[in-house]
């Protein structure tokens, strides 16, 4: 079968399950690639603006299939890098740890707290040429093209901020979310990680828009009611919310033809080191260990 090919891709996060592939443009095709990590997640091939673009729905597209820590997160990122992807744009449903971010609000991270313990981090195991940097955490032009786009079309974007990812499914305890801010996060998700690493290691620049969608646990006092989030989404936000989650495609078509053409970036060079010592060959495949296909 022949592979349609797109430089850009767009993760689709829980916060917009159900929005259709066509949203972000006209939909050419549906794939699923068998990876050596098994089967990615969905891909669709779309036309937006005179650019092509991909769509992967990382908990499913019609539905919730698989919770945050269920993702088979290295058979995406490997699809992507297979399909010809140079840039993944991610959207992703955060907890505010911040009382000042509000449900509804937008945050475009610079920074990350990884509190996972049991993914799969890295496609390196067992090999000597994952020791890359991530300062900066996210692809820079990424963030200054969301930035810009997500401030036309949101009433209330936040430039930058710490994002700590758990490894759920279960949300965090008062204690942990104590802990966190402690540490200096502002919102919690349970995606992102390792998304961002696995992205890097295979020099592709990636970026995320966040969807505050609830406060984090201990985050405010209200009165308990029942409900996935209860409380921590108060009745008030919720109109909020779902506006935001309907201009997520918009934000992220405009920001794909605004991204430009060439990168300039250091995530593009992220493997050079191990390049120009030719530990590593140009065919980024070889690059992969073994072992970490058995894990």
């Amino acid at each position: 079968m022949r592979k349609s090919k797109a430089e850009i891709v767009i993760i689709v996060g829980s916060d917009c399950i159900g929005t259709p592939a066509q949203r972000f443009g006209e939909v050419k095709k549906r794939t699923v690639l068998k990876t050596p990590y098994g089967k990615s997640s969905p891909f669709y091939t779309v036309e937006a603006q005179n650019r092509k673009i991909m769509v992967i729905y990382r908990h499913g597209d019609k539905k919730r299939e698989v919770d945050a820590p269920f993702v088979n997160y290295r058979a995406n990122i490997y699809a992507s890098k297979e399909l010809g992807a140079s840039r993944i744009m991610a959207t992703s449903a955060v907890g505010s740890i911040d009382p000042i971010l509000r449900p509804g609000d937008i945050i475009i991270p610079n920074d990350l707290i990884d509190a996972t313990r049991r993914r799969a981090y890295t496609f390196y195991g067992g090999k000597a040429h994952g020791f890359i940097r991530f300062n900066p955490v996210f692809c820079p032009e990424i963030r200054q093209t969301l930035i810009d786009t997500a401030n036309k079309f949101a009433k209330r974007v936040f430039t930058k901020g710490t994002c700590v990812v758990t490894d759920g499914p279960r949300l965090e305890t008062p204690a942990e979310i104590k802990m966190f801010k402690l540490l200096g996060a502002d919102v919690v998700s349970q995606t992102i990680s390792p998304e961002v690493f696995l992205a890097r290691e295979l020099e592709i620049c990636y970026g995320a828009i966040c969807n505050v969608v609830n406060y984090a646990e201990g985050t405010i006092t209200l009165p308990r009611k029942s409900g996935i989030f209860g409380e921590l989404l108060p009745d008030e936000t919720l109109v909020e919310v779902e506006n935001t989650r309907r201009l997520m495609p918009e934000i992220l078509k405009e920001a794909a033809k605004s991204l430009p053409k060439d990168r300039d970036c250091p995530c593009k060079d992220a493997m050079d080191f191990f390049k120009k010592r030719k530990r590593i060959p140009k065919d980024w495949h070889k690059w992969i260990s073994p072992e970490s296909r058995k894990t």
